[in-house]
């Protein structure tokens, strides 16, 4: 069995990593699978920083197409 590590991010850092932007702005975004869907544990919502930045690229790639 293999293990898969990542990183689970909080919002904050998710919104500074897109330039500082606001939580509806986050969570608008999310609706608008322009960054993936959080993953909730708890009362916690985090992001895993590697989807995101494979997200990101597909959406890059995607533009460039």
């Amino acid at each position: 069995m293999s293990v898969v590590r990542s990183n689970l991010i909080r919002a904050p850092e998710v919104r500074a990593r897109f330039g500082g932007i606001s939580d509806p702005t986050l969570y608008r975004w999310v609706k608008q699978a322009v960054i993936p869907q959080p993953i909730k544990i708890g009362h916690d919502r985090l992001w895993d920083d590697r989807e995101l930045d494979e997200h990101v690229e597909a959406l890059k790639r995607a533009r460039t197409a």
